[in-house]
């Protein structure tokens, strides 16, 4: 199936097993033109908007760091996400039972951790800095719409109005933002010691300049640049909105709300709060965060990948640069892979001895060589988080306020409408 997006013919890959086999082909793994970061930022590549070495190269920079990276005294990634949430739940008590909007709140905890992980350190909520940063990842995501007619066009992005110029503008003001962070770090960068991902690429960019034309090529400033807004990009707004659709399924879905906790009363208990050790012995808490994944269907489309080389496939000659979209919306809603798919119900994936089961047709994190680099952080902010609230607070929907919808509506990812919840303490 063929769509027009951005003024572009893209290719709808509408089967797992198609989708997958492409995926995992070089020839399908390009990326579109982005003209408006190209407008703000000059002409690099990230690790989500790269191509061919640029993107492998830096993707597999920042797995590593992700898996290795230490903060302190042992403090790993976990550490940073677990405290996170501890500061999250500190900060849902100042409202002490009145009614309350997640849509600007799980942002603030989700964003504080990509901030851990690429400038070595969280904010304070209150920091001036950190609510322009939020604010403007946020505003980004608004402005490209429901397609990626905003990103993509040179003409909207050269305009001196409209939403391109709103978008380049901030997509300008972000990487002020992260240009003065990178000299920070120049500063007082020591490659002995690695405290975040800013510091692993410039260690990189060091050795490069003794190692291959290719690889200098790849680590340069430039690139550090579009991998910050790439990281900032693809792990904020998804996590939270993810995080968003489930406290909306346990406010409309009761019944698996109290099934995770009493899971969590019965493996963690009441005197301590989970760790991530905890979460092998929790199949319904995992179950549930899957199920959220797949009905939610954050990303019905995927991100856009684009040919590079003209190909075959099924009998038509595709030509090279070819936008292509993974129609994750079909395969999470197939009745040949789920029963009954329009039904919210995690025990679908539990076992008949209780044990979680892991669908590969789920792929709200895509499938394939470029799959989110994130997604192991992802699923631990989405553990941490859930349990976290939900070991301490029964959340339901605000007294008086309207009964919300699994309505939602896309900018590039699909969020609910806002709705409001209380919490109360269990």
């Amino acid at each position: 199936m063929t769509v027009e997006v951005g003024g572009q013919t893209a290719v709808v890959l509408n089967d797992y097993d198609l989708i997958k086999s492409c995926y995992q082909s070089n020839i399908f793994n390009g990326r579109p033109k982005l003209c408006a970061f190209e407008t703000a930022f000059g002409l690099g590549a990230g690790i989500g908007t790269g191509q061919h070495l640029h993107w492998r190269e830096q993707r597999r920079l920042a797995v590593s760091t992700l898996r290795t990276i230490q903060f302190g005294e042992g403090i790993t990634m976990a550490g940073i996400v677990e405290a996170e949430a501890g500061k999250l739940l500190d900060d849902l008590a100042q409202h002490k039972g009145r009614p309350l909007n997640l849509t600007h709140i799980l942002p603030k905890a989700v964003c504080n951790i990509v901030c851990a992980f690429v400038f070595g350190k969280p904010f304070e909520y209150s920091d001036p800095r950190y609510i322009l940063m939020l604010w403007l990842v946020y505003q980004n995501f608004k402005l490209a719409g429901p397609s990626a007619v905003v990103y993509s066009s040179g003409f909207l992005a050269k305009l001196p109005f409209g939403p391109g110029k709103r978008l380049v503008d901030n997509l300008r003001a972000f990487k002020q933002f992260a240009e003065d962070h990178i000299a920070e770090h120049r500063e007082s960068f020591d490659g002995a010691h690695i405290r975040d991902f800013i510091d692993a690429y410039l260690l990189k960019i060091e050795e490069s300049r003794t190692g291959s034309m290719e690889e200098s090529e790849v680590y340069k400033h430039l690139n550090l640049v579009w991998c910050v807004n790439d990281l900032f990009g693809a792990g904020t707004e998804t996590t939270a909105g993810t995080l968003r659709w489930a406290f909306l399924y346990m406010v409309l879905y009761p019944n698996v709300q109290k099934r995770i906790q009493d899971e969590l009363d019965c493996v963690v208990g009441r005197g301590r709060m989970p760790v991530l050790r905890d979460k092998e012995n929790l199949p319904y808490v995992e179950a549930a965060i899957q199920e959220i994944n797949r009905h939610a269907d954050i990303g019905p489309m995927g991100v856009a990948h684009a040919t590079t080389e003209e190909t075959q496939l099924l009998g038509y000659t595709i030509p090279k640069g070819t936008l292509t979209m993974a129609n994750a919306h079909l395969c999470h809603f197939n009745e040949e892979y789920f029963e009954n798919p329009r039904q919210f119900n995690p025990d679908r994936f539990i076992n008949s001895d209780g044990s979680f089961i892991k669908r590969e047709e789920v792929i709200a994190f895509s499938i394939g060589k470029r799959t989110c680099p994130g997604e192991e952080l992802a699923r631990m902010e989405l553990f941490f988080f859930l349990t976290h609230i939900l070991h301490r607070y029964e959340v339901t929907i605000a007294e008086g306020s309207p009964r919300p919808t699994l309505e939602g509506y896309t900018s590039i990812t699909r969020v609910p409408h806002p709705y409001m919840v209380q919490l109360k303490e269990r």
